[in-house]
């Protein structure tokens, strides 16, 4: 069974970051469009994959600010330029606009008329 916190996961590509930092998007995510079933545990349901590319692009947006990280022995190094191209794939395969994502670091702009 996929549940949205392997979909997440997924839409990251090689963008590794915390469990934590998945299911705190997916909850932002099931908040804002106040969607119950939502949560990062439930099996995943083919017609939320927009919902999943916002969780994702969530996550991608809370890193595009850091060069680095460092969590015990483990350091991550992130390419700003490379996450605005991942998260634009992401849109593009949802038939979202990047131009909600990609304004101001860590800013999602007002996304009530996505659809």
């Amino acid at each position: 069974m996929k549940t949205y916190f392997d979909r997440v996961k997924a839409e990251l590509g090689a963008y590794e970051v915390s469990r934590n930092a998945i299911e705190s998007a997916i909850e932002k995510v099931e908040e804002r469009f106040a969607l119950p079933a939502f949560q990062s545990d439930q099996e995943y349901v083919s017609g939320n994959m927009k919902y999943v590319a916002i969780a994702a692009i969530y996550v991608l947006n809370s890193i595009r600010g850091y060069k680095s990280v460092k969590v015990g022995d483990v350091s991550k190094e992130w390419n700003e330029q490379e996450i605005d191209g991942r998260i634009r794939v992401i849109c593009k395969e949802n038939g979202l606009s990047p131009d909600q994502f990609l304004t101001d670091k860590n800013t999602v702009n007002n996304l009530t008329n996505m659809w």
